[in-house]
């Protein structure tokens, strides 16, 4: 109840804000406005010798021994416990302060890193046509052996949404810190969950909170990325709609294929408008709808396109798919996947990033947490090369003899156990879905088919089984 909280700047920052349950007599340490990133560790390690250098003052008044053991460990009990909670940004801006925590021998010290590997705040607020979050992605080390080399060992990960697991990895956590002076629990955020700012509203308008979101983007979306607009193609939403639950079977447009290193000069609009013609055949009367009726909706679509692009990959990715077109050895391409309605895909593993965009209705998933897939048993190797392209644009068959080498048995499908949970979301009409390389998840259909713009191989390393994930979900 004494606790002394720390924290950093950024994204857990608001997860601090929006998640603590404040008592009396807890301090709460934070730079606020002033943006101080790597502020928390230092204000935790100040705060712990604070702490410790009362104790150790009060035990001398009162005639402590603190070298005995019994008053040792009475003076331990009674230091203050610190949590230091950091983005993997922000707190490696001071990690050189743990050999002072080690030197001063703080105690009951508990880091909490959250890892999502971005300045997801400078990513958060740079939405919008036009705008892009260069240099947000950022690597990290690994945080566990980093503790460990400055000599606080066993330290925890965690990348699951069980409450009683989290519960009993803190505990664990506390519980090692006050053997150990510090412990570091790293936690994995899922990338398509992301906190919420809160701001007041003028005095003069009302009383309350109001979502920050709400001016910049559109606030029943439950995704990371940019809004891809999706009003340009009203006109012909219901004869789309209608067309897509009327279908039986998933049908695919033409690919275009990334082999010739012009994706990023060639306009996403003007891609999409073509690769409508091949499956719209199937539709009463074979007229291909005309999705940007203006210009100046084709500008708006490829600068929402390219920002979510640049926003959703890494930079190593986007580096490898501009300057070779792959991903994880996959050739990439853009298409469209026309899919009915109670619809449900294989369950699958990502051999490559992926990105898909909803562009009418809404695509579901059931996602695996913190299992990836090892990336380099699902690669296949170097695709076959062409003097004037990256390589040479894989046949159907192919991609079909690709898909059956990457076909996993049921028995590499991780148990609960090791995943922790499986999440069910939605990717609701315009929002943009990422899917990093070895993800697991099944994707499915309810009342109303969906048509998605991929950007993938055309493959999925597919699992045996027919059913539908059965396990505890988190919807």
């Amino acid at each position: 109840d004494d606790a002394v909280i720390a924290a950093d700047i950024g994204d857990n920052a608001l997860w601090m804000a929006s998640s603590l349950v404040a008592k009396r007599g807890q301090r709460f340490l934070t730079s606020e406005h002033m943006g101080i990133m790597g502020f928390a560790i230092n204000a935790g390690l100040a705060a712990s010798l604070y702490s410790g250098w009362k104790v150790s003052a009060t035990a001398a008044k009162s005639g402590v021994d603190k070298n005995n053991s019994t008053g040792g460990r009475q003076q331990q009990q009674q230091q203050q416990q610190t949590l230091i909670v950091a983005g993997d940004g922000g707190i490696q801006m001071s990690l050189n302060e743990l050999a002072t925590l080690r030197d001063h021998g703080s105690r009951r010290v508990l880091v909490v890193v959250i890892v999502n590997a971005r300045l997801g705040r400078v990513q958060n607020e740079m939405w919008g046509p036009g705008l892009r979050a260069d240099g947000c992605h950022i690597g990290s080390p690994d945080f566990v052996k980093l503790f460990e080399a400055y000599g606080y060992p066993c330290g925890m990960r965690v990348s699951t949404c069980n409450r009683a697991e989290i519960s009993e990895t803190i505990e664990k956590g506390w519980s090692l810190a006050n053997d150990n002076g510090a412990c570091v629990i790293e936690l994995r955020q899922d990338p398509l969950v992301f906190p919420v700012m809160h701001k007041l509203k003028n005095r003069q308008n009302s009383r309350g909170l109001i979502h920050w979101e709400t001016r910049t983007r559109n606030p029943t979306r439950d995704a990371l990325f940019p809004q891809i607009e999706t009003d340009h193609w009203k006109d012909c939403q219901n004869v789309l709609q209608d067309w897509l639950d009327s279908l039986n079977a998933v049908e695919k447009s033409e690919p275009f294929w990334f082999d010739t290193g012009t994706f990023a000069s060639q306009s996403p609009s003007k891609i999409l408008q073509d690769l409508l013609a091949s499956p719209v055949a199937t539709m009463p009367g074979g007229a291909v709808p005309t999705l940007f009726p203006t210009h100046e909706a084709r500008v708006t679509f490829d600068s929402q396109f390219q920002s979510s692009f640049l926003n959703s990959f890494p930079a190593s990715v986007i580096d490898q798919v501009l300057s070779t077109g792959t991903s994880n050895s996959h050739p990439l391409c853009l298409q469209l996947l026309v899919c009915p309605k109670e619809y449900t895909f294989k369950l699958h593993a990502h051999p490559n990033v992926e990105l898909d965009i909803p562009l009418v209705g809404e695509l579901w998933e059931k996602r695996y947490l913190g299992v990836p897939m090892d990336a380099e048993i699902l690669a296949t190797g170097s695709p076959g090369m062409s003097e004037s392209k990256f390589y040479v644009d894989p046949s159907e068959e192919e991609l079909s003899e690709i898909c059956k080498k990457l076909a996993l048995h049921d028995n590499k499908k991780p148990s609960k156990s090791e995943s922790g949970d499986i999440v069910v979301r939605v990717a609701k009409q315009g929002q943009v879905l990422y899917n990093a390389t070895g993800t697991i998840h099944q994707s499915f259909t309810k009342a109303h088919g969906c048509l998605v713009f991929a950007l993938w191989s055309g493959v999925h390393a597919n699992f045996d089984t027919e059913d539908v994930v059965k396990s505890t979900c988190h919807e």
